[in-house]
């Protein structure tokens, strides 16, 4: 599988050459930030010349302050784009696409969605790192020529948290940060919750498609040994050997044959998993969303979904320890999922039928 796609080179700057760029385009980016939020104020109705060019330099400033905040944290004077990012990147335009296009329809004010869209991605990545370096991130010390397991991997080597290249994000964690920050956006912006949790629920669900296919090129998130006359089964070989994947069987199975070793492909099960779940719900909510009992019934749906689904493709898996009675963390963590979600519909449809 191709895990890094291009290649693109920093200029070598000095240490402090690169904290001064850093400090000016971090007041570069938050000025036009607030300059273009004002200008759109003032021309709400139709975008200003003004508010495309403020927009415009804003984006140009972030661009420079995250490339400067990357070379400062890592050291590194290049960056590698690779497919799992890749993924990413669509399904966050192919979700905001459809989320200001369900939006308009709705008579909903695009401009918080999008925000939300922005800042509500950037800290579901930080929660679905943040459990993946609690619950499942593991490192070979060479010093003592031991695997260290999760949280202590972790403990041992924070700066592993900036390093993304070859996956490591957990659903789970993404879906916590991101629905208690939504929450509170929500709240803060005085928007209708339910409706807007219906019309993210599609592409919550294309998100999941593409990011497993992320994890398919990445190497992660992997499969046990199957048979080689399962027809589902797919070759080791057929990742790179660098991914963590081949390490992993490299390195716990070293007597079998790696050329020949078959595994079950948890990452496409899971993938096309993605693709039938948006098809549902988006059928649903295009068909029947105005007649649901009550609004955010859809996004309850799309919860309950995932996590049985992601219950039973957990059996296949065998990257992540059974440490909850026996279960994966993402299994635990998908029954009490689907506990709260049943005992939400439920306070809903009842409260909905009272005021009606």
């Amino acid at each position: 599988m191709l895990s890094k796609i291009y290649q693109i080179s920093l200029v070598d700057l000095s240490r402090e050459t690169i904290w001064i760029i850093l400090i000016i385009s971090g007041l570069f980016t938050f000025a036009f930030y607030f300059l273009s939020n004002s200008e759109n104020i003032k021309s709400r109705d139709k975008k200003s010349f003004l508010f495309n060019l403020y927009n415009s330099l804003f984006y140009i400033g972030l661009l420079f302050l995250l490339l400067s905040l990357f070379t400062v944290i890592t050291g590194q004077k290049s960056i590698d784009f690779n497919s799992y990012g890749l993924m990413l990147a669509i399904a966050f335009l192919l979700g905001v696409y459809l989320i200001s296009k369900k939006a308009r329809r709705e008579h909903i004010p695009e401009e918080p969605l999008l925000d939300l869209s922005l800042w509500g991605i950037l800290v579901s990545m930080l929660g679905a790192r943040m459990f993946y370096m609690i619950f499942e991130y593991e490192m070979f010390d060479p010093a003592s020529k031991k695997l260290i397991t999760a949280p202590y991997a972790f403990l041992n080597n924070p700066s592993s948290f900036l390093d993304i290249s070859s996956g490591g994000l957990v659903v789970y964690g993404g879906f916590i940060f991101g629905i208690t920050f939504s929450l509170i956006y929500i709240y803060k912006k005085k928007l209708p919750l339910g409706k807007i949790a219906d019309i993210f629920a599609p592409s919550l669900a294309l998100g999941v498609m593409f990011a497993r296919l992320g994890c398919n090129f990445a190497g992660c998130c992997w499969g046990g040994i199957t048979d080689s006359n399962n027809i589902l089964g797919i070759p080791l070989s057929l990742f790179q050997k660098d991914s963590p994947v081949y390490d992993h069987y490299l390195r716990n199975f070293p007597q079998l044959n790696h050329d020949h070793l078959h595994i079950w492909p948890a990452q496409l099960i899971s993938s096309a998993n993605g693709l039938i779940m948006f098809i549902i719900l988006s059928i649903l909510y295009t068909k029947y969303h105005k007649s649901f009992p009550f609004q955010g019934l859809l996004f309850f749906i799309f919860l309950i979904y995932y996590a049985i689904t992601r219950f039973l493709i957990e059996f296949i898996r065998t990257d992540t320890p059974k440490d909850f009675f026996s279960l994966t963390a993402a299994q635990f963590i998908g029954i009490m999922v689907i506990l709260t979600s049943i005992g939400l519909i439920i306070y809903n449809y009842k409260k909905n039928r009272i005021t009606s």
